[in-house]
C-alpha cells in the first residue's frame, strides 16, 4: 500500500512586527475629500484636562458600580459549587 502525502491548507506568514516606517502624524484620511484636518480637530487636542478621581472606597461609586446584595440562598449555591441547584431550582 502506498503512503499518502498530506498538504497542510495552513498557511503560515510567518513572524510580524510594528513597521519601522510608520509615523504617528495625525494626518486626514487618505480618501477624505479635503487635504486638511478641521480646526475644531485641533481645538479639541489643546483644551484636554486631566483629571484624577481618587476613591477611598467602593462604597463611594455610583449604586451601578457597586456589587450587587446577595441573598443567602445564592451565597449558599455559589459555597456549593451549583451541585444542589439542578434539583432545588
Amino acid at each position: 500500500m502506498l503512503k499518502s502525502q498530506t498538504v497542510s491548507l495552513i498557511k503560515f506568514l510567518g513572524k510580524r512586527g510594528v513597521p519601522k516606517n510608520t509615523s504617528h502624524a495625525r494626518v486626514p484620511h487618505p480618501l477624505s475629500s479635503s487635504s486638511t484636518l478641521p480646526p475644531s480637530f485641533f481645538s479639541s487636542e489643546s483644551s484636554k484636562q486631566e483629571s484624577v478621581a481618587t476613591l477611598t472606597s467602593t462604597s463611594q461609586l455610583p449604586p451601578r458600580f457597586q456589587m450587587p446584595k446577595l441573598s443567602d440562598a445564592e451565597i449558599d449555591e455559589v459555597n456549593s459549587g451549583g451541585a444542589d441547584c439542578a434539583y432545588l431550582c
